[in-house]
This record gives C-alpha cells, structure tokens and sequence, in this order.
C-alpha cells in the first residue's frame, strides 16, 4: 500500500475493487436493520434520570408548624451541605413532610442517594423519635405513567369498593407482561382507626406509650428460627396478627381486664377521601400505570386496551365504567407517523431537486436509496448499543436524513466533476470520494 495516498481513498479504492464484498457487507448490514427494527424497544422518551431526591416524612396526626421545626427544618439544613445543590423546596402537611432536593446537571443519582441517606442518619437523633422510616425518592422518564385513567359507575360512589376494584381491574392488570405498577388514587382498602378517650384514659390510669406498644407487639407475626427434629427442619413462626374486628375490640389493656372498646372508639372501614374526581358527573377512582424498565411501550399498551375491553363486559364491573384518557402509546405513533411523513416528503424533495439540477437517473437514484438504507442500518446500530426508539432518536434520524442527502450531493459532484474532465467512472469515483472524505 502507498504511504502517500490519502487513508479515505485507499478505502475508496478498496471498496471499489472488491464490490462482492461490499454488496455482502451491505445486505448484512440491511439484514440486521430490518430485523433489528422489530425487536427495537419504542418509547416517548429516552430514559433520562434526572438529578432530583426527594425525602418523604409520615408523622400522622401532628401540626403543620411542629412538623416544620422538627422536621422539616433539620433536614434542609442537612441537605444544604450537599454540593451542587440547585434549589431545594419543601411542604409541611397534618400527617406528614416533603423536602425536595435539586441539584445541577452532571450528578450521579444512584451517588446522591447514597450521600442523602447518610446525611439523613447524621440527623436522626435531632428528629422526633416517634418517626418510623423516611422514604427516599428519586425520578426518571420511566416513571412517567404510560397508561392514566378513570373508574366510575352511574349513581354509584366507589370509594368504598376497593376489594371489588382490586380484585377485578388492578390485579388483573398486574398481572399483564411488561406492567410494572398500577397505582389507584381515591379508594383506600379498609383499615381500624382507633380514637382514645382522654377522659377515660385519665380516669383509669392508662399509659398510653404502653399502650400503643402493647397494640403493635398484638399485632405482628415474626420468625422464632428453626427446629430439627428426626432428620426433618421446621421453621417457626410467631402469629400475633388479628383475625377479627371483635378481637381488636376486646384487647385486654390492663390487668384488670380493661378492654380497649371501653377506652377508645373502634372504627373500621374505608378512610375519608378529603378530595374528590368526577367522571360525567359521577365520584371516579383515578388509576395510572407504569411499565416495566425494559417493556416495549407499544406493546404493553395494547395488552391492557385488549385486558380493558374484557373488563368492560366482566358480569362483576356491570355498570362500571373503565376510561383511558392518556395513551402513550397513542402519541409516540402519532410522533412516529409525523415524523416518517416528514421524512418521506423530505426525502422525495430531495430527490426531485437532485434530479432537477444533476439530470441524471443513476446518480439520483443513488442517493435515493441511500436514505432508506442508512435510515434501517441505523436502527441496528441503536438496538445493538442499547438504546431505543424515541422522539429524540427520531428526530435525530429526520436530520441525519438531510446530512446524508448533502454528503451524498457532495460526493456525487465531486466524481461527476472527475468524470467530464475525462476520467474513467471507476478512478473517478476513487478519486472524487477521496478528495471529500473528511
């Protein structure tokens, strides 16, 4: 090989002398792309983390103004010391506390959490004891809901269906390939509420710290470890949950037989919703669904259109209206189509102008080929590494297009410019590539 030849025209040279070769290698690449695009996962988004933490605080049945200065406070001093800290918000509620972390681009969230949650233990004793855990969030394009709609019946309120809603849409929908989590806002499943009497308490000498531990110790199953015994190993198992309402009620709290009814009101059913929804006028349970890292977005959403409309005629959910509102998978289609016209038109007036000003089939149709093969070859290469096909891939793709076609008009000048001074097609074409390759 000559040193003084420029390396793009060597390869030039190459790939004209061995055409066989190159078809081959071609085909291969198309093969790849075609098949490539049916296995290529479709999404709105790329996935994105973005570099935000969230710290969620329950503390029931306080006062907004404690939950500022003993908790809330604490932690955004803490949080303060954290580097690369964009802003940071927080919101004080009766029951609980929210503080929002955000920081500059560039930083490893899977880092920040870690860092989070060690400033988080530098602090807990500066915290109210009774706290029982923090909840550490953080935020990516995956949790965006692909699927968000709305449950209602006519003249029915279903705040007080959770079984039956449960039962019969969310479970089911759980259980569809590619669903991650479905979330339902607006019915609660029943739970005991327990409302002491002061007056009572006093009057009979209760301690009430006693009191809750003796509540949570009634109500917990743990393991006790394992037993062998003729060859055979048992594990054991302490059960120490309730069964019925009634022994909730007739929990003995003192030694002489006190029963908990008699200090306190029992409650059990659904919570008090303190928001509502409507749908045509009727109260609504909002649900959302979130698929799973690594589903097809197109494809999980047609599975559970397909699970919808059987629920629709489930003899159980008579009357009950399930309403998808937001489809992902309707959009990134719709982006997709709008995008493949824009393309297609493009592309077509490329090729008209092409033609207008070179006058020549061959050359045109070159090119012309070229954009849908270069298109398909690059969904191989994006299936390979991992990515996927989104808006931001495909608009990528639509201006990859016109690079291409320019390149192209480039390249083609350059040999037919070769060619009218009188070259052979074939060192023209070596040596017009050449002159562009950079």
């Amino acid at each position: 090989m000559n040193s003084g030849i420029p390396i793009g025209m060597q390869l030039y040279k190459h790939a004209v002398n061995k055409p066989v070769i190159v078809l081959l290698f071609l085909i291969t690449l198309f093969v790849m792309g075609i098949v490539s695009a049916y296995k290529l996962p479709i999404e709105f988004f790329p996935r994105i983390e973005v570099p935000f933490i969230g710290v969620y605080v329950p503390y029931r049945d306080s006062h907004p103004e404690f939950i500022e200065r003993n908790i809330v406070k604490p932690i955004e001093e803490v949080m303060a010391t954290l580097g690369d800290v964009n802003e940071i918000f927080s919101n004080a509620g009766e029951d609980d506390a929210f503080i929002g972390v955000e920081f500059n681009w560039g930083r490893e969230v899977s880092v920040l959490r870690m860092e989070v949650k060690e400033k988080l233990d530098q602090i807990r004793g500066e915290l109210p004891e009774d706290i029982e855990h923090m909840q550490i969030f953080t935020f990516d394009t995956n949790d965006i809901p692909i699927l968000e709609g709305r449950i209602a019946a006519k003249g029915r309120d279903l705040s007080g269906s959770y079984d039956l809603i449960e039962r019969s849409i969310i479970n089911p929908l759980k259980r569809i390939e590619g669903v991650g989590t479905v979330n339902i806002d607006g019915v609660e499943p029943k739970e005991v509420d327990i409302y002491l009497s002061l007056d009572k308490l006093k009057a009979h000498r209760i301690d009430v710290d006693n009191l809750f531990r003796q509540l949570q110790g009634a109500n917990m199953n743990a393991s006790a470890g394992e037993i062998t015994a003729d060859g055979l190993r048992y594990s054991i198992r302490s059960i120490g949950s309730f069964n019925s309402f009634d022994q909730v009620e007739n929990l003995i709290v003192n030694p002489e037989g006190l029963k908990l009814k008699d200090i306190a009101t029992v409650y059990y059913g659904e919570p008090v919703v303190s928001y509502g929804r409507y749908l045509d006028g009727e109260p609504c349970v909002a649900f959302w669904i979130q698929k799973a890292s690594n589903a097809n977005t197109v494809e999980v959403a047609d599975r559970v259109n397909a699970a919808m409309e059987k629920m629709n005629r489930d003899p159980a959910l008579e009357g009950i209206n399930v309403l998808l509102f937001f489809n992902q998978a309707e959009e990134i289609l719709h982006g997709l189509h709008s995008t493949r016209q824009a393309g297609i038109i493009g592309g077509l007036f490329a090729i008209v102008i092409l033609y207008f000003f070179l006058r020549r089939w061959i050359t045109t149709l070159i090119v012309a080929i070229a954009i849908p093969f270069s298109v398909i070859c690059t969904l191989a290469f994006l299936y390979f590494t991992g990515r996927t096909l989104n808006m931001l891939t495909m608009m990528g793709l639509m201006l990859g297009i016109g690079m291409l076609v320019d390149n192209a008009i480039v390249v083609l000048e350059s040999i037919f410019r070769h060619q009218s001074k009188g070259e052979e097609s074939r060192k023209a074409s070596i040596v017009g590539a050449g002159e562009v390759a950079t």
